[in-house]
């Protein structure tokens, strides 16, 4: 008989345990009401050929740069914004820098319109 209950009890407690991930899951991922939005993606050489160095994203009030090896080693930028307004987003102006060149994007970021990524990707190459 304890056998039994012990099965008993471990099979009662397994779904209660499922449940429970799944509404830890289910929380999880960006706030639709945070202005918080990371925007990352590829960036492109400069019509010189050199690579980029230096990516400047000017957003609203905030400006957030990333110099980071990945910029030049990977062709990768990462920038987190906290001030993204609701609705149509913020308009944004990315510079790309390299050795001896620059070139400019425009485009907009947006805060996501339900739960879920913080992320937008945004390729970067020049006009």
């Amino acid at each position: 008989m304890r056998k039994r209950f012990k099965v008993l009890a471990i099979a009662a407690i397994f779904p209660l345990a499922g449940s429970a991930a799944l509404a830890t899951a289910s929380q999880a991922g960006a706030d639709p009401n945070s202005g918080t939005v990371l925007v990352t993606g590829k960036v492109a050489d400069c019509d010189n050929g050199n690579s980029p160095v230096e990516v400047k994203v000017v957003a609203g009030q905030e400006t957030r740069t990333d110099d980071s090896a990945d910029v030049e080693d990977s062709s990768t930028y990462s920038v987190t914004f906290k001030k993204i307004d609701k609705g149509a987003g913020t308009k944004a102006t990315a510079t790309v820098t390299c050795e001896d060149d620059t070139y400019k994007k425009t485009f907009t970021i947006k805060r996501p319109p339900t739960v879920g990524s913080t992320t937008q990707k945004i390729n970067l190459s020049p006009p």
